[in-house]
């Protein structure tokens, strides 16, 4: 027996894909200030008494680096920017759905959704339960781990 999709279950993968690239953004937007905020505190320390931290010091300062390296590898600003012209597109299709057959819809899901960006996969399982959430579907929402639950609350 063959499954026939509608389009309502079109709409709904086109709400998961808004709401997973929006937690996307808040989690970039978060990272970006808790960055910040290091390097701002770091810079402060400087200025700072240095030797009352004794040999804390030398901790504190691989912090520092650490934090450094990720923010470089990360690039949270410029995720924000990708997740955000993403979910703006994903937003578009929704208000256009009503418009287009389902062949169509599938069609520029499948495009956007071939899009190469870095989906964080704890961000997955968040997004699809409050996408459920949203359309009144509690008895099908997934138990988080506490590894989606962490991300998911930073997001």
């Amino acid at each position: 027996m063959s499954y026939a999709r509608t389009t309502y279950e079109a709409g709904l993968d086109i709400d998961y894909a808004i709401e997973l690239h929006a937690r996307h953004i808040k989690l970039y937007r978060h990272l970006r200030w808790i960055c910040s905020l290091v390097f701002l505190v770091s810079g402060m320390a400087v200025f700072s008494n240095v030797a009352a931290l004794g040999g804390n010091a030398n901790w504190i300062g691989a912090v520092v680096a650490l934090v450094a390296i990720i923010d470089h590898l990360i690039a949270p600003s410029s995720k924000v920017a990708q997740h955000a012209d993403l979910k703006r597109q994903w937003c578009d299709l929704r208000s256009e759905k009503d418009r287009h057959k389902l062949e169509a819809l599938d069609k520029r899901i499948s495009v956007l959704t071939g899009a190469d960006i870095h989906i964080i996969s704890a961000l997955e399982k968040p997004s699809y339960n409050a996408n459920l959430r949203r359309h009144g579907k509690e008895s099908y929402i997934r138990r988080l781990t506490p590894w989606e639950w962490f991300v998911s609350v930073l997001a």
